[in-house]
């Protein structure tokens, strides 16, 4: 197949129509690890420009706690509520405790067209898209309910990320 490009764009279109639904609104970008930051900021500044939007920049804390509920000292993960529910995301599952959303735990689930991670897309790649505008069962079975998307700026590495938003921006 077809190689992935240094910044994949997927739909296009319907980034645009994200974006132009939010023009002259309040976003939130949600950026994790605070070595996105700087992609972050650039972003939030192409879309105060842009689309005259008013945006803030989050790096929430991690959101989910490890229950040592056997005596042999095996526990499991278990999430807590989101702190905030940004309209933008950058950065990986590994990074961003704001994508965790994204990652198989119980509770509602939330999709990715690709999964983004500290390996996918990986040195010298990043991804923009949109996340699908359904939440399904925790274990991934139908009787999913509407959601609403997120932009994901997606990337292994803080450098990719900050190339993405500069493409995004000359579109």
């Amino acid at each position: 197949g077809k190689a992935l490009a240094e910044v994949e764009i997927l739909e296009p279109k319907r980034i645009a129509e994200f974006l132009e639904s939010r023009r002259g609104k309040s976003v939130s970008i949600g950026c994790g690890d605070v070595n996105y930051r700087p992609a972050a900021d650039a972003l939030a500044a192409w879309l105060k420009k842009r689309y005259a939007m008013a945006v803030d920049v989050t790096a929430a804390p991690r959101r989910s706690v490890v229950r040592w509920a056997y005596q042999d000292g095996f526990g499991y993960n278990q999430p807590q509520p989101e702190p905030v529910t940004p309209d933008i995301l950058i950065g990986n599952m590994q990074d961003n405790p704001l994508m965790f959303r994204f990652s198989l735990f119980g509770g509602d689930q939330y999709w990715l067209p690709l999964d983004v991670n500290e390996d996918f897309p990986g040195a010298g790649r990043a991804i923009v898209s949109l996340s699908h505008p359904v939440i399904t069962q925790g274990s991934g079975n139908p009787g999913g309910k509407a959601g609403a998307s997120q932009l994901v700026i997606g990337a292994s590495f803080p450098a990719e990320a900050l190339t993405a938003v500069k493409k995004l921006a000359k579109r």
